[in-house]
């Protein structure tokens, strides 16, 4: 998969998540590996997101879809059609 921190609709989904609302619920590293710059987001324990030649500091919320935004896109949907606008 490619992704590039400058493209609006290049985005990381986490909804599944329930536990990631924000950034500061991310565990975010930066790393080097064969002389390879990769930023590692753990999202528990067991799975992690490695992206190859992302510098962590170039990441914020606008990079990610959080738990919490699912929330806002249903209230956002749900006035949209009460209106009826689409």
């Amino acid at each position: 998969m490619d992704f590039d921190v400058g493209v609006a609709e290049d985005k990381i989904d986490l909804r599944a998540f329930s536990h990631l609302k924000n950034m500061e619920d991310l565990h975010l590293e930066q790393i080097m590996h064969d002389n390879k710059k990769f930023a590692v987001i753990s999202i528990d324990q067991e799975k992690w997101i490695s992206l190859y030649n992302i510098n962590i500091d170039t990441l914020d919320p606008s990079n990610f879809i959080f738990a919490s935004d699912e929330a806002q896109a249903t209230c956002d949907l749900a006035f949209s059609q009460e209106f009826g606008h689409f």
